[in-house]
């Protein structure tokens, strides 16, 4: 064999290495992004967040807007998670001030917030969540991610009180035969990444569906 023939397998066998290295790291680096996406869902599932269905019927582009601002904090982005459930927050107040003929004219979320205060009540639940939302509309530094979730279950329980509703209608294909399937929930089982358990009706097989905005 000569030089060039052991430089070329040597060449190869470093370069199949560097290869397989940089592969195992990809894979790596996915099983740690799923690791956290799954830890923060199942922080989210532990606080039984109630899926604000309510708002999504009234509000154009609600849903879309409520689950990129939870999909930002799944996946890592407390900063980019914050504006969207506090836009949910905002537009949501918007429309219940103009419907309900409420008094005066507020010009920003913190006006929004004032008012709805008075309008939803004392409750000492929902007053303590209007503390920790002012805190974050004033705050500058960067946003922690533990805070994220007292945040998203906040502002979706004002939207529930705002957004009342007593159930909803689920529908897919069933993952074993195909056939079409619907279930009704009832809104306490309706939390975020709550897995619910639906028998499909034609081959009475079990199907587990993930609850996500």
């Amino acid at each position: 064999m000569t030089n060039e023939d052991g430089s070329f397998i040597a060449g190869a066998v470093l370069g199949g290495l560097f290869g397989y290295s940089t592969a195992v790291n990809k894979i790596k680096g996915w099983d740690e992004f799923a690791k956290k996406y799954n830890e923060r869902l199942n922080h989210l599932a532990y606080l039984k967040i109630i899926i604000p269905i309510g708002f999504f019927d009234k509000i154009k582009n609600g849903r879309e807007i409520y689950r990129e601002g939870v999909s930002s904090y799944l996946f890592g982005l407390p900063n980019a998670s914050i504006p969207m459930v506090l836009r949910c927050l905002e537009i949501g107040l918007k429309y219940k001030h103009k419907e309900v003929g409420g008094n005066g004219k507020p010009k920003n979320l913190h006006e929004f917030i004032n008012w709805s205060e008075s309008y939803l009540g004392s409750k000492k639940e929902l007053a303590h969540g209007f503390r920790i939302l002012r805190n974050l509309i004033h705050e500058e530094k960067i946003v922690k991610e533990q805070d994220i979730p007292e945040c998203i279950r906040h502002i979706s329980e004002i939207l529930n009180i705002l957004f009342p509703f007593e159930s909803v209608s689920l529908s897919n294909n069933c993952t074993f035969c195909g056939n079409p399937y619907k279930a009704i929930v009832e809104k306490e089982r309706y939390w975020l990444g709550n897995i619910i358990q639906i028998l499909c009706n034609k081959c009475q097989r079990v199907n587990n569906m993930q609850l996500i905005p």
